[in-house]
């Protein structure tokens, strides 16, 4: 899509619109849902890569942390995610 100035305004701020019945456009909306689905990515691949099999990830040590009786909470806690957006590669690996 092509990038209009007022996409940030709109993406961070979505109650400037100019009139309160005015509908969020789709692509708004697309673009919304891509970047969530890309931070959930960034952060479920670092708990890949430094924590797997733990509880949780510790992002600024990439240390691991065992709260839960280390069982890998994080592991389940994402499957629904998973589901939800569709990450069918990452929810076979999880399961």
């Amino acid at each position: 899509f092509a990038f209009n100035h007022n996409i940030f305004e709109t993406l961070m701020f979505p109650n400037t619109l100019k009139s309160p019945n005015k509908k969020i456009p789709s692509y708004i909306n697309k673009v919304r849902a891509e970047s969530i689905k890309k931070a959930f990515l960034h952060s479920y691949n670092g708990y890949r890569k430094y924590a797997w099999g733990h509880d949780e990830l510790r992002p600024v040590s990439n240390g691991t942390a065992n709260n839960f009786n280390c069982w890998g909470v994080t592991i389940i806690d994402s499957l629904d995610t998973m589901i939800i957006m569709n990450l069918r590669k990452e929810y076979q690996e999880a399961r």
